[in-house]
């Protein structure tokens, strides 16, 4: 949820065109990139975690 959400914020500050908007859409770029590595890490750490459990037990 918090992706979607400063994906509308990105697409917000990409219509203005000031000095300050740039600086605002650099910004929500960055928390866009933030928010989708975390949830690629957590998305990693399940699956490490899943095939750490079925390690010797899955055949």
């Amino acid at each position: 949820m918090r992706v979607g959400a400063l994906a509308v914020l990105e697409q917000v500050a990409a219509q203005a065109d000031s000095p300050e908007s740039r600086v605002a859409l650099a910004a929500a770029r960055a928390e866009v990139a933030v928010a989708r590595a975390e949830v690629a890490a957590g998305l990693a750490r399940d699956e490490a975690e899943r095939f750490a459990s079925n390690a010797g037990g899955g055949r």
